[in-house]
């Protein structure tokens, strides 16, 4: 790994920093931390390498990224503008020294030809013999036949050269022709290796996350690229009716086919508007409003103004997923990659090679293909013939019906009273395959082609039709699937009913060719024939009762189709092979050493950084027990007994009394905080902690995002209405809530509350974290991913063996939470670890670099929080 010396301390007095020879521009006086953080970004940019960069959240790294990347691309435009404009010069010196020897080599051959000449016509001289390599013209032997008597007859010259004879010259002139061969570019230096400076693709795991970004760019720092941000429908939609759908993507994909959307008509009103060239950083609010006015689409307008952009902000699926990276139009060749909050991106990068689909997605594509094929004479292409796009779709229907029909009839086992399941692997996965035609040539020779070629029918017909709108051809409303249909998206998977929708159907709509593109992405790499990859992946039937269907016991059960990868480095070594820099950034990407290893990919450079804060800030501690002295080892099967249960409902009414504001609450899973919650309710425990804090819990994950912002804008309200003095008497008959000191706000670890959300200040004075987050041991994936790396370790592969990698993910999610704490350097904090097991070395090490040295393992609870108890009232008196 590559040390480079840091700069030095920077001036306060100054807002130019160089690094690496690289001029960086920062609005304020930086942290040690961002120092790092740049001069580590300038290294990776300038070397072309990747880089994993950790900085603990609140040290300020998203305004470091932003400062250096935009540095080194100034930085590299003017080294290519300089290297373009010597290499210009150069060749131009070149050519003028090159034309100036060969004008002189044509006056010297010139001269002695006419010397020759001369000489010849005084007899002075022999005639040289006739050339044979260029023969001479037919009627030049005519005339020189009918003189052999003259003796002084004209020698023909070559070609290459024409006397021309004028009355008044005393000797021929000689003209060069123009068939002088031309410099050949070996003659010419080597021009330099890049032609343009690379694109910036920004991701992050959310949209508010990028936002804060943007707001970073925009506000703090001098840096006025050209910005897009890619986003989702849901994200970008402004048409009522597509917002008012159940799907939103299968409602705007209907209305595009369909022609329907007067907002995607007007797209390039708004993505060439004024507006944009006059402010190019913009939000996704920004666009969307400028949208409203100019009655155009943000969303497909976004990713237009994207094609021409210096930096693209975007989710970091949509550079993960090839198959989003298709549908977008991403080209990642050769550009900058920086994705913060990375330390997901193992996971993400297994979902992006991953597939799964429902018997009744493919039902719906059977249905499509049947109504394409039928009207095949419909919108005629130039790409192909229509024996051959009739051959594309036929060979399309028969591969989605031979996948729908094997999982009707594929046995499994059961797992659960409502769910069965069977998984294949290596040779069993292929062997299944090839029972429905799927074989490596049949994939290939057919049916990859074939796919290409259906979709670029399609893409040819919605370009022509977008050529005709562009003209003034208005909307064609017998095209593709009506506004409608949006509303009964339900009645298409019912086979029967869709085939009585005689549609004039004629290319594959939007959702099909995104739903077969995720299984042509998956087949591609099992057939790939230059790497086995059919052992990094597993095949699944899935068989689920769904009480949503009828009551009929044949129709409860619903199927689905699922390919999971297992080695993240599949997809990730692609990227990083195309990519210039790959640069991943986190407040916690510890344990680190599961990165180079899972994905495949080398990262030469490598930080963890320090936090910004003094040690007195923070106070932090791993305790090995309650006041009642019972244990705290947070195990699946402790965390269901009343002992333990009731251990930690004391420390919590402790803490609460000490720590004022906000208090958030880490637990291992919903149903373990359910069942804490319904323990104290019953013990008293609750009625004590709500004497003190307004008590909130964290939404399941399958709950809609308007309901976690809601939450967390009355939990901020009550930590707000503490700091103003105002009490809610309403809530409390008795007017206890003149006792409440702020608010309690229990969350999981991997849930929304550990992710992204800014909790600064008195928003977050205390972390308690419960348990050591192991995922779920008896989930299918997990076990499965388990097994594989304990698989590939015994073979000697540069692998974590399973129990490595398990325990990996674990302080993953774990220190993501704990960085919920200090959000900046005033900050001060809290974090208090109910767990025992962490005063184990082997343990500890899993933790972040800067929680490590200040966490305290502490055996005597009564004393730990009579000095948790000194330094709450220490920081609240250094609290202005």
């Amino acid at each position: 790994m590559e040390q480079p010396t840091d700069p030095p301390p920077a001036d306060p007095g100054v807002k130019h920093y160089t690094m690496g020879g690289v001029r960086v521009e920062f609005p304020f006086k930086p942290y040690q931390a961002q120092i790092q953080m740049m001069a580590k970004i300038v290294q990776a940019l300038k070397g072309g390498k990747n880089a994993l960069l950790e900085s603990p959240t609140g040290s300020g790294k998203s305004l470091a990224i932003l400062c250096a990347a935009l540095a080194w691309k100034d930085y590299e435009k003017d080294r290519l503008s300089k290297e373009w404009a010597a290499y210009s010069e150069l060749c131009n010196k070149e050519a003028d020294a090159q034309k100036a020897k060969e004008a002189e080599a044509a006056v010297q051959s010139a001269l002695k030809l006419i010397e020759e000449a001369r000489a010849l016509q005084q007899g002075r001289m022999p005639s040289p013999p006739v050339p044979t390599k260029r023969p001479e013209p037919p009627s030049d032997r005519e005339n020189s036949a009918g003189h052999d008597d003259d003796d002084f007859r004209e020698v023909p010259l070559p070609r290459k050269f024409r006397r021309v004879n004028h009355s008044d010259t005393p000797h021929p002139v000689v003209v060069i022709d123009d068939e002088t061969p031309p410099q050949t570019e070996r003659d010419l230096p080597p021009p330099p290796q890049r032609a343009k400076v690379p694109k910036i693709y920004v991701g992050s795991r959310t949209h508010k996350q990028l936002s804060q970004l943007i707001k970073e760019l925009k506000s703090n720092t001098r840096y006025r690229p050209k910005t897009s941000v890619l986003g989702s429908r849901d994200q970008y939609c402004i048409n009522p009716k597509i917002i008012a759908a159940k799907d939103t993507t299968e409602a705007c994909n209907i209305a595009v086919d369909k022609k329907s959307c007067i907002y995607k008509h007007n797209m390039r009103k708004l993505a060439y508007h004024s507006a944009l060239r006059d402010s190019p950083i913009f939000d996704i609010e920004d666009l969307c409003q400028l949208g409203k006015k100019t009655k155009g689409c943000p969303y497909f307008a976004a990713q237009k103004v994207a094609e021409v952009a210096d930096v693209v902000f975007c989710p970091y699926n949509y550079i993960i997923d090839p198959t989003v990276r298709r549908s977008l139009d991403i080209n990642i060749k050769d550009s900058i990659i920086v994705l913060d909050e990375a330390h997901n991106i193992e996971d993400a990068a297994r979902q992006a090679a991953s597939y799964e689909t429902a018997e009744s997605d493919l039902k719906i594509i059977i249905v499509e293909l049947e109504q394409i094929l039928r009207n095949n004479s419909k919108h005629k292409g130039t790409i192909a013939t229509e024996d051959e796009l009739v051959e594309a779709h036929r060979v399309l229907h028969y591969l989605v019906e031979a996948i729908q029909q094997w999982l009707a009839k594929a046995e499994s086992y059961s797992v659960g009273y409502e769910e069965k399941v069977k998984i294949w692997s290596g040779p069993d996965l292929l062997k299944e395959l090839a029972s429905m035609s799927i074989t490596e040539h049949n994939f290939i020779n057919s049916i990859k082609p074939k796919y290409d070629l259906a979709v670029k029918h399609a893409e040819e017909v919605r370009k022509k039709e977008l050529q005709k709108e562009d003209q003034g051809g208005g909307f064609d409303d017998d095209m593709g699937y009506g506004m409608d249909d949006m509303q009964d998206g339900d009645d298409l998977a019912n086979e029967e009913q869709s085939k009585k929708k005689r549609r004039k159907r004629a290319y594959m709509s939007l959702k099909s060719i995104q739903t077969l593109g995720g299984l042509m992405v998956v087949l591609g790499y099992l057939f790939d024939p230059e790497h086995n990859y059919a052992e990094d992946y597993r095949m699944a039937l899935l068989k689920n009762i769904s009480h949503d269907r009828t009551m009929s016991k044949e129709s409860q059960w619903t199927y689905k189709v699922a390919f999971w990868c297992l080695n993240p480095g599949i997809i990730f070594r692609d990227i990083s092979e195309a990519a210039h820099s790959v640069i991943l950034t986190s407040g916690t990407l510890s344990p680190m050493n599961t990165f180079a290893s899972e994905l495949e990919t080398e990262f030469p450079i490598r930080l963890e950084a320090n936090h910004v804060i003094d040690r007195s800030q923070v106070w932090i501690s791993s305790l090995s027990s309650g006041p009642s002295h019972v244990p705290y080892v947070g195990t699946w099967s402790n965390l269901n007994t009343w002992a333990y249960q009731d251990a930690v409902g004391d420390a919590l009414c402790n803490i609460a009394n000490i720590i004022p504001y906000g208090v958030l609450c880490f637990m291992p899973s919903y149903s373990s905080l359910d069942k804490m919650l319904e323990r104290w309710k019953n013990t008293g425990v609750y009625k004590k902690l709500a004497k003190k804090k307004y008590i909130f819990r964290e939404p399941n994950g399958h709950k809609s995002k308007e309901v976690f912002e809601v939450l967390l804008k009355s939990y901020y309200q009550r930590i707000q209405e503490v700091e103003n003095g105002i009490h809610d008497a309403s809530d409390n008959p008795e007017n206890e809530d003149n006792e409440k000191d702020g608010a309690l706000l229990f969350a999981v670890y991997r849930g929304k509350v550990s992710e992204g959300i800014d909790f600064t200040d008195n928003n977050c004075r205390a972390v308690v974290s419960l348990g050591i987050p192991f995922p779920n041991y008896k989930d299918q994936l997990v076990e499965l991913k388990r097994d594989y790396n304990s698989q590939r370790k015994k073979r000697g592969d540069l692998v974590l063996d399973g129990h490595d990698w398990y325990r990996a993910q674990a302080f993953r999610a774990m220190n993501q939470a704990l960085g919920r704490c200090i959000r900046h350097s005033r900050d001060w904090g809290a974090v208090i670890l109910l767990e025992s097991r962490l005063a184990h070395a082997q343990n500890k090490s899993q933790l972040s670099k800067w929680v490590r040295p200040l966490c305290i393992d502490r055996t005597d609870f009564n004393s730990a929080m009579m000095d948790l108890t000194l330094f709450s009232e220490q920081q609240q008196q250094r609290q202005p």
